[in-house]
C-alpha cells in the first residue's frame, strides 16, 4: 500500500488525485510513512459496529470536503 501511494502520486496524471489509505493498523510508524508518501488520508479499518459507523460517518465527511473543495 505504502509504495502504491507513491507510485500513485508520483505520476503526472494523477498527483493531484486524493488518495485514502485504508489500513488494519494504528501505528504512528504506518501513518507517518503513509503521509509521507502521498496519502492524504489515513483510516484504520473499523472492526465493530461503533467503529464502523464512526468509518461510514468519516468518509461521508471526506467526500463531503472534496465536493465543496471543488
Amino acid at each position: 500500500g505504502f509504495e502504491l501511494v507513491k507510485i500513485i502520486k508520483g505520476h503526472p496524471l494523477f498527483k493531484e488525485s486524493c488518495v485514502v489509505m485504508l489500513s488494519g493498523s494504528k501505528m504512528k510508524k504506518d501513518i507517518d510513512i503513509s503521509k509521507e508518501n502521498g496519502s492524504n488520508y489515513y483510516l484504520v479499518k473499523p472492526f465493530g459496529k461503533q467503529e464502523t459507523i464512526a468509518f461510514v460517518d468519516k468518509i461521508n465527511s471526506i467526500f463531503t470536503e472534496l465536493i465543496d473543495a471543488r
